[in-house]
This record gives structure tokens, sequence and C-alpha cells, in this order.
């Protein structure tokens, strides 16, 4: 009876002490800039990802998930971040696999996990972007000023009553409450504010952990000038009492005349005399601090070797405590010095232990003390935690060297919030100065867990306590760095860079503050000056400063130098340096970040290549670097729809269907939206990205039919979309409707606001449709007047466009043709120049031959006789010129002769 009460006593406590297990599976922490979650579980049990608006939970572990399942669903929503937390059954929708699901509250909401293997948990971040939720608000209260101003406008508007053709007057009608329509309103733009600064993921954006500041002890005494004789000193013996006595103390005064060979000489006879055994210890004594003395200053450490150990045989024999204590406090110093941590503990042991038996408080103290130093510089970080543990040890060292070791222990065991713990219990009895282990490795792990305000005004602390310590340096950039990251005043942190730059102490935390100056002054401001242009100086190296940075630095270093270029346009010179980083050797979170900047420089030489009309380098880039870099990141809408339309361009159109489908698989996942270096010249998202991409290659194709269907879809999805007039006046001038194809154009022109034609060659394709469409027509006024405007404007209408080029040629012609059939006095004058002008422009157009017989004509009415019978001889001679344009030079010709002839 008695077992099975035992029995069911034990398994009592085995269920509740499981209970206490599976209730720290998930911890939770809110904060003002992201909610975190922790998971408890070993790394390869569940997998997490976000999908749309939903994060994601699996496991194939049953147990586990009913575990988290028990813990996460209770959990309240955070509305800020998700809206609610649901377990799913298996089913083949999800592959049969039960998960739990985290509804997020808005697209906005963003997700970063990571796994701490020293901990055992998965670290679950939820953010929400501040540059989007800023515009959600914006556009929240302009939708809700714009309700409440349609109200009042209501109940004022009239209703302009119909007119007859010849009446002048205009009468308002109430209009009908009852019969009022609302209109549908599409979503509104929000005009978003571009700040002067990009945030703090375009800079310097690599931030890792400082090393932990390590116990100090101050030392014993200085070994270059001081032996052992000043802890154990070395008295006159008793010579009245005896002969052995008086011998004794003869060694003594020559040891004290420095007559170290006579010395040597008496001791021998005192052994020789008195026996081997007799005052040995002594005698030996003498000897190893002769030796000492005679080696200070001295590069040859023989004979210091020969003296240390001397000195430990003699406190191994010794029963003498003074002595011995004596000795120890040295070996203690000299292998503390020689950074022998090891033989350094283990004098230290043994000071501890005959300070403690002889009841030698203040000597053990020191003992314990150095005892916790060598352990710490040996990583021994469990037995620092036991030593702790013991009363004596706590009776003996102060209260805040203790808990700054304590601290250190737990630090280095990477347990930040037990710090945090044992901080809080202890900080309000702390007093000034506080211990610099203890105020430096706190305000460190406040730093780590993303609480920069408190780890902000310990490490001010620190400064104001310690300025004098190395690790100042450190505390300064760290300050710096949290206001940078709480997004204040940029011109404040720059103040804060600068003056860790200035009063560092080491190199590495100076040159981490220049790298993290640049990137803030020349990357992240958006129009940075010629004085933050120069600023960049502060990434040079010397030889001598290669040598000094370490692997942290370097990567910071390249991420910096890589955005220089990137920030500058220089796609070529960052995709040549991109390529030299050994991206692949790098930590999986480092190596996506050189990888999203890659895909941006890729994006950057693509959208050159496509405003250049330069297609095949663009596919070229395109099909090399896709794979490496593009692929890699969210889908970027703009640059498929420019690549799949380059392809369209040369022809490739397997290519282009190809890409069509893969685009169609991307276009279900989430848009790029970091990083984004520039602007994209797009408004056309998904499905109707596609139908867009339909309707170009049939109209690149002539299948005019389904060309129309596409445009009839396309519009249905984007209702009052702008450009859908323009594609109607390109389907119109290419089925020669040329009284349709400008009106069309019209509305596409007068309705742009924004920019929804980004292509060159769309424009030059759009103005040669217009402007052709005027010249059929007859529009001869209107033509010209365009004309005039398109060749005036070489902003928009870039002649270094090859396209553009050749419509700003072919309008440039046809407005000379139309001049030469005025046929006018004044005309040929004004002939005269145009054409002189367009052959310094067009200096191989194809229209020269034309043009040439045109100049002549204009010199001949102009009286300029030998210079026009000069051009039309040439276009007779020019082998070039259509025989039709000859002929007319030569009658030209023959009716001069004939005219000559006549006078």
């Amino acid at each position: 009876m008695i077992k099975r009460v035992f029995k069911f006593l034990t398994l009592l406590v085995a269920i509740f002490a499981a209970g206490e297990v599976f209730a720290e599976l998930v911890q939770q922490n809110v904060t003002k800039t992201h909610y975190r979650l922790h998971l408890f579980v070993q790394r390869d049990m569940v997998v997490i990802e976000k999908r749309g608006t939903s994060v994601f939970i699996k496991s194939l572990n049953t147990g586990v998930l009913n575990n988290l399942k028990k813990e996460l669903l209770p959990l309240k929503p955070v509305t800020k971040y998700f809206k609610s937390i649901s377990y799913n059954e298996p089913s083949a929708k999800n592959n049969n696999i039960e998960s739990i699901e985290i509804k997020l509250s808005s697209p906005d909401v963003e997700l970063f996990n990571f796994y701490r293997d020293r901990e055992k948990k998965y670290v679950v971040d939820f953010w929400r972007d501040a540059d989007s939720v800023n515009a959600a608000n914006a556009a929240v209260q302009k939708k809700i000023s714009d309700i409440e101003k349609a109200k009042k406008d209501s109940q004022e508007v009239g209703v302009v009553a119909p007119v007859g053709k010849k009446s002048n007057k205009i009468t308002f009608t109430k209009k009908p409450r009852k019969k009022r329509a609302t209109k549908k309103q599409g979503p509104r733009k929000v005009v978003k504010k571009l700040e002067p600064y990009r945030d703090f993921r375009y800079g310097a954006a690599f931030v890792w952990d400082y090393e932990a500041l390590k116990p100090t002890m101050k030392p014993y005494l200085n070994l270059d000038r001081k032996t052992p004789e000043y802890f154990y000193p070395i008295k006159n013996r008793a010579f009245d009492k005896g002969e052995q006595e008086a011998h004794l103390q003869l060694n003594i005064n020559l040891y004290r005349k420095k007559k170290w060979g006579l010395m040597y000489k008496s001791i021998k006879l005192f052994h020789e005399k008195y026996g081997e055994d007799t005052a040995v210890n002594f005698n030996e004594y003498l000897k190893a601090n002769a030796i000492l003395r005679t080696n200070f200053g001295k590069d040859n450490m023989q004979p210091v070797k020969m003296a240390v150990s001397m000195f430990t045989n003699i406190a191994a024999r010794t029963k003498n405590y003074d002595m011995k204590k004596g000795i120890y406090k040295y070996l203690l110093q000299y292998y503390m010095d020689a950074k022998d941590n090891i033989n350094s503990l283990e004098f230290s042991k043994k000071l501890y232990v005959e300070s403690k038996q002889n009841f030698d408080y203040e000597e053990s103290n020191k003992a314990a003390e150095a005892i916790l130093f060598n352990l710490t510089h040996l990583n021994q970080i469990e037995k620092i935690r036991e030593i702790l543990k013991e009363k004596t040890i706590k009776k003996l060292l102060p209260a805040q060297t203790m808990v700054g070791y304590k601290i250190y222990a737990l630090f280095k065991l990477g347990q930040i919030e037990e710090v945090l713990k044992e901080y809080n219990k202890v900080k309000s009895g702390l007093t000034k100065p506080v211990n610099p282990v203890l105020l430096f490795n706190v305000a460190e792990s406040y730093f780590r867990e993303a609480n920069y305000p408190v780890a902000v005004r310990l490490f001010d602390n620190f400064i104001s306590q310690h300025s004098y310590h190395p690790k100042s340096s450190q505390a300064r950039m760290r300050i710096a760095l949290a206001y940078d990251l709480l997004g204040k005043s940029e011109a404040k942190v720059l103040q804060l860079y600068k003056n860790a730059i200035d009063r560092s102490q080491d190199f590495k935390t100076s040159y981490e503050a220049r790298l993290r100056y640049v990137g803030l002054n020349s990357i992240r401001k958006r129009k940075p000056t010629d004085l933050d242009m120069e600023k960049r100086i502060f990434l040079e190296l010397d030889d001598k400063e290669k040598k000094l940075i370490d692997k942290n630095l370097k990567k910071l270093l390249w991420l910096v130098r890589l955005r220089t270029f990137i920030v500058d346009r220089n796609y070529t010179k960052a995709l040549s340096y991109l390529n030299a980083i050994p991206v692949t050797s790098l930590k999986p979170s480092e190596k996506r970040v050189f990888e999203a900047d890659g895909a941006e420089i890729v994006y950057g030489l693509i959208d050159n290549y496509f405003k250049k009309s330069d297609y095949s380098n663009l596919v070229r880039i395109w099909e090399i670097y896709k794979d490496r870099y593009v692929n890699k990141v969210a889908a970027d809408a703009y640059l498929n729809f420019i690549v799949a339309k380059s392809y369209m361009k040369m022809g490739l159109y397997e290519a282009f269907d190809n890409h069509y489908i893969n685009y169609k698989k991307l276009s279900r996942t989430p848009a790029k939206t970091f990083p984004v270096w520039y602007d994209r010249d797009i408004k056309v998202w998904g499905l109707a990205l596609l139908k867009e991409m339909e309707l170009i290659k049939n109209i690149n194709l002539k299948n005019w039919s389904l060309a129309k269907k596409n445009l009839g879809e396309f519009s249905k999805l984007m209702k009052g979309y702008n450009k859908t007039n323009y594609y109607k006046g390109i389907i119109a001038f290419y089925q020669k409707d040329y009284k349709t194809a400008p009106i069309h154009i019209e509305t596409f022109l007068t309705r742009e606001k924004g920019k929804s034609i980004f292509d060159p060659y769309e424009v030059a394709e759009m103005m040669r449709a217009y402007t052709d469409s005027l010249y059929q027509t007859g529009a001869i006024d209107k033509f010209k007047k365009v004309s005039e405007a398109v060749l005036n404007d070489t902003e928009y209408y870039n002649p270094k466009n090859r396209y553009m080029f050749e419509i700003r040629e072919r309008i440039a012609y046809l407005n000379i043709e139309l001049l030469a059939g005025q046929k006018s006095k004044e005309s040929f004058i004004i002939l005269e120049g145009r054409i002189k002008r367009f052959f310094k422009e067009f200096d191989k157009s194809t229209y020269k031959g034309r043009l040439s017989y045109l100049l002549a004509v204009s010199l001949l009415k102009n009286e300029k006789v030998e210079e026009g019978k000069e051009i039309l001889t040439k276009i007779v001679d020019d082998k070039s010129i259509s025989d039709y344009v000859k002929e007319m030079a030569r009658s030209e010709l023959s009716l001069l002769k004939i005219k000559e002839r006549t006078l």
C-alpha cells in the first residue's frame, strides 16, 4: 500500500514538473518597435514561414505542435501585429500537415526569425515598416476628410438644368435626395512625403555583438624591479646565539652587498659544515633572489626561469607560512604577467588554501579574486558559477565584485535574460562608482535585447564613471548606434558618430564609427552635398590599418563601399565590386543583404539599357545574373515587365512566353519592398500586368483582334487608368484610323499626371503615331506646332535613344517638306537654315538625298547660285543617292545652263 502511494505521489510530481516545462515553451515580449515570440523547441522540430498575411508554424512531431498549440492559442491578439491564432487540421490543401496559423493585422507586418543555439529557442519578431504605416494612416485620414467634405457638399450643390442651343440662361434645380446616385471611388493615391534620409537598413546595416568586458585584477607588484623579498623581507639573524646563526648572518651581509660569488661560497661552506638540510630553504631563498636581482632588465629569461623553479621548490618544502605566502604571491603575479593562467590559477588556489588555514582573511580575499580572475581568462564559466555559490567566497569578496563576476559568467553563457534579472535584483543597492564589468556587460545586454533607451543610459553612466577605461570607446559607439536605431535626429546621430571617431582609444571602434558616419551622411542621405561626399575618405585604410580590421569591420566596409556605388548609380563598378566579395562564405543573413543589393544593381543596369533601347545587353545581364541575385529576393514587377518587353522587341517570343509563365507564378507571391534604392516606374501589378504583357505581345505581332480583346480585359481590370488611351491610339494608328488615333493620344497626353509610359520606344512610337496621323489627315498647323515642341524638348524626347532619334529625324524631315511646299521667298530663307541644322543633328540621315536637293533649290532661290550648283553636282556624283533625286538634280542643272545661255 505504501509503495502504491509513493508511486502515485511520484506520478503527480512528474505531471506538475512537466506542466512547468510546457508552460515555458512560449514566451512573448511586446515593445514599442516590435512584437517578439520565444519558442523553446529544437531547431529541426518546427518550420516557420510567412505566406501572404499569415505566418504558419508546422511540425511533423505531433507532441511538439500540440504543446505549442496549448500555449499559443490562448494568447490575446496584439492588434498592431496580428489578429488571431488558429489551428489547422491536416488536409489535402496543406499537404496533410497540421499547422498553427497566425493571422497578421495587415500586409505591412514583416516577419524575421532566427534560432539561438545556446538557449535552444526560436526568436520570431513581428514589426511594421514605418513608411507603410504612415502611408496607410495618411490614406485613412484623407478618406475621412473626403467623406466629411462630400457630406457637406451634398447639402449645398445643385444640378445644372438642360439648356437649349440658343439660350444663354443657366438655371439651377435642387438635386432630389431620393434619386441620389453614389459614385464608386477607386483607390486613392497617397502621396508619400519623401524623407531626406533613408532608414537604417540602407546604410551601414550590419550590427554585431561586442565582447564581454572581462573582470580585471589589480597586480600584486611590478616584477620588473621587485623580487619575493618585497613580500617576505630577509631579516637579520640572532648572530650572538651561536656560530650557525652567525654564519647565516654572514650570508645575508654578502647578499646585501651584492657580492654574489662570496655569498655562494659562504652558503656552500655552511652546508658542508652543518649539513645539506640545515637552513636549506633560507639559503635557497637568498640564491633565488640573487639570481633575479642580477637579471633585472635583461632579455635572457633562462636564469629567471631557474629562480622561479627554485621558489616553487622552496614553497613546497617550507613550513613558514609568511615565506610560503610571499613566494605564492610572487609566482601568482609572475604567471599572470606571462599570460599563463593555468599556473597562475594553481598558485591562486594554493594561496587561498594556506591563507584560509592560517586565518589570514585579507590574503584569502585576494586569492579568491585571483582564482576567479584566472578562471575568467580560461573561460571556465561553469567553474566560476560554482565558486560564487560557496558561502566562504560570498563572505570574503565585495558584493559588487561578486555580482560583476556572476553577470560576466551569465553573459558569456549567452543567458542575457538572466543577466538582466540579476542586475534588477541588485541595482537599487549599487553605490558609485559601479563596477565597470557589471555596468558595461549589463548595458550590452540591454542593447542586444533592443532596449536601446536603457542601454544608452547605462553606457552613459559607464562613460561618466569610467571614462579612462578602454571600453569607453565602445560605449560611445553603442550610444551613437542606439540613437541611430531609435530614429533620432540625423544631425544628433552624426554628432555622436563624430564624437566616437574623435575620442576612441582603439582603432577598430574608431573605424566602425567612420563607416557608420559615411553610411548615414553619404548613402542614406538622399541629396548629399560635396562636403558629404568628401567624407568618404573615412573609408580609406593604409597598409598598417588593413591588418588591424577584423572580419566584422571587413564585412561592414564591403557593404558601405558597395552602396556608395549604388547611390552614385555606378552600376558597372558596383557589380564588379560585388563579384569580388566572397559572398558564399558569409552567414545566410549577411549573404541575403548582399544578394538583395545585387538584385538592385542588376535592376539599375537593366533599367539603363532599357532607357537606351539596348535590348541585347539587357537580356544578357538578365540571363547571367537572374539566378545569382534577382530570383533570391521577392518578385520585382517592374523588372520582370521590362525584361518581358525586351524579349518582345528582340522577337524572342519563346523566351517571352517562358518569362510570362514564370512571372505568372511569382505574381501570387508578395511584391518586393526592400531594398528599393530607386522607385519603379510602374503602377500596374498582378493580373493586370500579365494582361498588359499579352496586349503588348499581340500589338507587336499585329494580332489586332486579340489586341483589342486584351485591351478590353485590361481596361476592366484598370478602370480609369490613362494608359489605355495610349494603347487605343496605337491600335487605331496601325489600323490606319488616322482620325481616331490623335484623339486617343491627345486624351492620354492631357490626362497624364504621373508617368505611365517609361519606355523610350513607346514614347517614340506614340509621337510617330500622333504626328503621322496629323500629317495624313492634313492637320498641318497642329502638326507644325507638335513637331516644333518635340524637336525642342531634348530632355523628354531624348535624341540619344536610337528609336527617339529616328522619330525626331522623321518629324524634322516632314516639317521641312511642309515648309518646302509653301514656295515663298520667306519660306526658302527659313528652309535653308532648317536643312543645314538638320544635317548637323542627323549627319547620316536616310533623307540625305532629298534634303540635299531641297537645300540646293533654296540656295538658288536665295540667289546663292554657285553654292547651289555645287550641291547639285555632288548629288549627281553621289552613288548613295537614288536615281530619282539625281534626275531632279540634273534637271535643275540643265535649267541653270539654259538660263545662262539666254542671258
